[in-house]
């Protein structure tokens, strides 16, 4: 199941978005079953197709499922285990229980505020990465890439989850 394959692309981190987009519309277009049916093609075929086409889409749209897909492809996910330290895994259920007051409290603005906070501790993980990931997209496969973004995947997998604990909580507030 490669999703890359699927959209004709290589497999990379960096995607054009906008041509994954336009991709997605021409192939669901081709996948329509007012377009595609033929006497070959079963209804039960056409829904499978769809089905993957669009948890394809799902996958490489977004980044956190985009690396996993990835680890998964070349089969680093399971080669390399992260142990997280204490001092994040610490800062982790700290932020959780921060949300946790914000929305008992029905503080709106801390609550953005945190949210802004997780963003930007994406935002310099990635950055802190960007030259792994880089070399992951011209072609360079080695340990140190790997065991790179194996981290950084494990730490998103944190940050996605409290970003999910907010969407979950808002409409409490």
């Amino acid at each position: 199941m490669d999703f890359y394959h699927h959209f004709g692309f290589e497999r990379k981190y960096y995607l054009d978005l906008d041509s994954l987009r336009k991709k997605f519309y021409e192939i669901s277009r081709m996948l329509h079953p007012d377009l595609s049916a033929d006497s070959i093609t079963t209804e039960e075929e056409i829904n499978r197709q769809i089905a993957f086409h669009n948890l394809a889409y799902a996958s490489l749209i977004h980044p956190e499922k985009r690396l996993l897909h990835i680890l998964q492809l070349e089969g680093w996910l399971d080669l390399y285990i992260v142990q997280e330290d204490a001092e994040f895994l610490l800062e982790m259920m700290e932020l959780n229980e921060e949300v946790e007051t914000a929305v008992q409290t029905g503080d709106s603005e801390y609550l953005n505020k945190l949210k802004s906070q997780i963003e930007r501790r994406i935002t310099e993980d990635e950055n802190s990465i960007a030259k792994d990931l880089r070399n992951y997209d011209e072609g360079l496969r080695n340990e140190s890439i790997a065991r790179s973004m194996v981290a950084y995947y494990s730490r998103l997998k944190y940050y996605y989850r409290l970003k999910q604990n907010f969407l979950a909580k808002e409409p409490e507030l």
